[in-house]
């Protein structure tokens, strides 16, 4: 179902942008040491994850950064906070070559890549079969956390998920980000894109010339250039065809979250989905503001981060009741 949320922003924080940088500001530093992990795929890339809490109890909660995200993103501390809070475990999966040497192909991390985060949730669900599995995406980690979902159906071995400010369609998004304020956005982001491509190819030969790479102007014509080709796609439009989550949400079979803003700088309001393409599984929150990620309520002075309570919230409410017998 498709319901209004009631995220108000804080007084004077109103505007999109506001929401959506200033989150990065104000958001404290969380005193954790990650400790890393690695897992092989079935492909001979590795998936690196880090936990946050790791010596906690209850649930685990898996956490996916967006697409120029990392461990020190304002909502991955935001949330780790909470987790530690809640004494629940929690660890952030980093995304194909993000890690420490984790890729031996020339394929690269893309929106719809899905084997990395198939690798490690049944990986945790073996390990940990009678532990509770939560999935947390954010902004490109929330398109890969509802495709995901889409692909293992009834198999998904996860108690409950959250996304928020998911690029449901990707060529609405990519058309969108590429006017208007959303082109600031895209040029910094397109910057990340290229200093990636750089360390990945700094030892071997790139799969494409790196100077008609540099001079991609947007999301469209670096896709075009190489994220299709080398992650096997005929070209842009078929990548953002194939990867785009909103195509999977009625396959998805436990409970979900999806947390957007109509005034999200990255994608215009008509990527949310209709009521008949989600399952019965799905709540969209919709905000008519919040940002991309951002989501600031309380005041300029005393500011809340209004994600930080409501996803534990949400993630409490499908926890089984604890026996103090």
């Amino acid at each position: 179902m498709i319901v209004t949320s009631k995220f108000i922003p804080a007084k004077g924080l109103a505007g999109c942008h506001r929401q959506t940088v200033l989150p990065s500001i104000l958001n404290p530093k969380v005193d954790f040491v990650p400790e890393r992990e690695r897992l092989i795929m079935p492909d001979g890339d590795a998936v690196e994850f880090d936990w946050v809490n790791e010596v906690g109890d209850g649930p685990i909660v898996i956490m996916l950064h967006g697409m120029a995200g990392s461990i020190e993103s304002s909502y991955i501390r935001g949330l780790t906070r909470q987790l530690i809070a809640h004494n629940w475990r929690g660890l952030m999966m980093y995304y194909r070559g993000h890690g420490e040497d984790s890729t031996v192909s020339d394929r690269s991390y893309h929106l719809g890549d899905t084997l990395p985060l198939n690798t490690l949730v049944f990986d945790l669900h073996k390990r940990f079969p009678n532990t509770p599995l939560f999935l947390i995406g954010f902004s490109m980690g929330g398109n890969v956390t509802l495709k995901w979902l889409g692909e293992a159906g009834k198999n998904a071995p996860i108690t409950a998920a959250v996304a928020v400010s998911t690029p449901f369609d990707l060529r609405m998004s990519a058309h969108h980000i590429r006017y208007g304020s959303g082109k600031f956005y895209q040029w910094y982001l397109l910057s990340e894109l290229h200093d990636h491509l750089k360390d990945k190819y700094k030892d071997k030969e790139a799969p494409f010339d790196f100077d008609e790479v540099g001079k991609s102007a947007s999301f469209w014509e670096f896709d075009d250039k190489v994220t299709a080709p080398i992650n096997g796609f005929k070209d842009a439009a078929d990548y953002y065809d194939q990867s785009s989550s909103r195509q999977f949400m009625r396959n998805i079979a436990v409970p979900t979250l999806c947390i957007n803003a109509l005034d999200d700088p990255f994608m215009p309001p008509e990527v949310i989905p209709d009521e008949y393409e989600i399952s019965e599984h799905i709540t969209i929150e919709v905000s008519e503001h919040g940002g991309h990620v951002g989501f600031v309520s309380g005041t300029w002075h005393h500011p809340e981060f209004w994600l930080e309570r409501r996803i534990p919230e949400f993630i409490a409410q499908h926890l089984e009741p604890v026996s103090h017998a």
